[in-house]
């Protein structure tokens, strides 16, 4: 992946001129901090989270005073925001894809709209692994395909981005991340509740331990 295409008109276009959230990106958020909480809460000062793909470091914001808070982004224009935005974290421009240039393990990884936009999703799954502490969490938001609804839904939502290259399925996934070494802990599809477990909803959120 590279940055080309990621610059500031891009994330005008996530965000609005005046930057912010819309509602449906804030409940996704709040979701992940559900899953973050439930499984992984910091347990010692020196906890600490990497967001991948931390955009303007809206949910990275959301864990300041219980975690050590690092992001990258392949965008340098993106980093450079979220330094400006976010005191106290440390934010790196970097793709997954080819190296996480930091020399310790995480406690928790977030990939929130990131696998989507990669060629090399493998690459970046097993770079990801690499990051996390053994027994660590990871979670990941993306949008999938899993049959004729959420095809339908995929190309009204979500294909006007050139941007996003990978189209897995919710079962693709996880075969991807249970092959690199995570063991899944949850996994839902929107609105997330149980008995819209089906896949008709494009939106796919799921939790990993790293076995």
């Amino acid at each position: 992946m590279s940055e080309v295409g990621y610059d500031q008109s891009y994330y005008r276009t996530l965000y609005g001129a005046v930057p912010r959230q819309s509602r449906f990106d804030r409940a996704r958020d709040d979701r992940v901090v559900r899953l973050v909480r439930s499984h992984a809460p910091p347990r010692h000062d020196g906890s600490a989270l990497l967001d991948i793909g931390c955009g303007y470091g809206y949910l990275l914001r959301r864990f300041r005073g219980g975690f050590r808070l690092v992001g990258i982004d392949v965008s340098a224009h993106a980093a450079r925001e979220t330094t400006e935005r976010t005191a106290g974290a440390l934010i790196v421009a970097a793709d997954v894809q080819r190296t996480l240039p930091f020399d310790h393990p995480f406690d928790v990884v977030l990939a929130v709209n990131v696998i989507e936009h990669l060629p090399e999703p493998a690459a970046a799954v097993a770079a990801i692994h690499e990051a996390v502490v053994p027994g660590g969490l990871c979670v990941i938001h993306l949008p999938t395909i899993n049959g004729f609804v959420s095809r339908g839904i995929y190309r009204f939502a979500y294909d006007r981005d050139p941007t996003h290259v990978y189209r897995p399925s919710g079962r693709e996934v996880l075969r991807l991340f249970e092959g690199a070494g995570f063991e899944a802990l949850e996994a839902s599809y929107a609105p997330h509740v149980r008995w819209l477990a089906t896949g008709w909803h494009p939106a796919f959120l799921a939790a990993f331990r790293r076995r």
